[in-house]
């Protein structure tokens, strides 16, 4: 009765409440009879790493059942992302799970499922409930790749980029370090300024068969710099621009492949094929 007053009282969070209860009691159920497990499934989809924004990533079977359609219908279930790397995905109705940025390599994994409104209004689904469906998408990066990281820039003195420190104006640069050979490598700073690009590493490193590639939102190359071409001195690489290339704010990705750098922005990858209907889990 408390909680029912806590949210309003009124008729429709009083029957959220009790599903809520009915629910606690439900899990507790199964898990009793179930060596303290709950209901559990998982999905495996795959990505080429550097693909556009939106780029779909797992279709739910309903989905596939009735189409790419993101009308929500009025009372139908919400779909919700949890946990883990949920914040690098969207989902839309319905149960259609798309990138929110390029992705680089690795795998990623998320929990994945459906909440009624009239159930949302007080939290009504156990932890476990929530937790039923996880997603998991390996990235592949494209052959000769070294390196790749998520890269957004902040602005840093006279310029925009990252440098490794705690300051709040650092950037982001995840994940900063590399191996080649028998080399380890951080990224301590990178940043542009009017004229130039400047790159900082921890351990001097020359890869003169190599390219620095810049990937946006939208799957393009806007800026590729060859590492051979670039001035060395010590560990700090600078390369020359026609203006600063990208801005604070940016969302970015970054890719150290082997090969000649790109001459004009071109999609990342090839796009994405028909994915495979996954196991109908309605």
């Amino acid at each position: 009765e408390q909680e029912i007053a806590d949210g309003g009282g009124s008729e429709e969070y009083r029957r959220c409440i009790a599903t809520k209860y009915l629910n606690i009691r439900s899990t507790a159920s199964v898990k009793a009879n179930n060596d303290g497990q709950y209901y559990y499934s998982r999905f495996d989809e795959s990505l080429d790493s550097g693909q556009a924004a939106g780029t779909v990533a797992y279709r739910d079977s309903y989905a596939l059942a009735v189409g790419d359609d993101d009308q929500r219908p009025d009372g139908a279930a919400m779909s919700y992302l949890l946990d883990n790397d949920a914040h690098l995905f969207t989902v839309r109705w319905p149960g259609i799970i798309a990138t929110a940025r390029p992705l680089y390599e690795g795998v990623y994994r998320f929990y994945y499922g459906d909440i009624f409104p009239n159930d949302a209004i007080c939290d009504a689904l156990t932890p476990e409930q929530l937790r039923r469906w996880e997603v998991f998408v390996t990235v592949t990066a494209p052959e000769g790749t070294l390196h790749e990281a998520f890269f957004d820039p902040q602005t840093i003195g006279p310029g925009d980029g990252y440098i490794s420190s705690d300051q709040r104006t650092a950037g982001e640069l995840s994940s900063a370090t590399f191996t080649i050979g028998h080399t380890t490598t951080t990224i301590s700073s990178l940043f542009a300024t009017e004229n130039a690009v400047t790159m900082v590493l921890t351990t001097p490193l020359s890869l003169p068969d190599h390219s620095l590639d810049f990937i946006a939102l939208n799957g393009s190359v806007p800026l590729s710099l060859d590492w051979g071409s670039a001035t060395t001195s010590r560990s700090t690489l600078t390369w020359s621009v026609a203006k600063q290339p990208w801005s604070s704010g940016n969302e970015l990705m970054l890719r150290l492949r082997r090969g000649s750098p790109i001459t004009t922005p071109t999609p990342a990858t090839t796009p994405m094929p028909t994915p495979t209907p996954p196991p109908s889990r309605r």
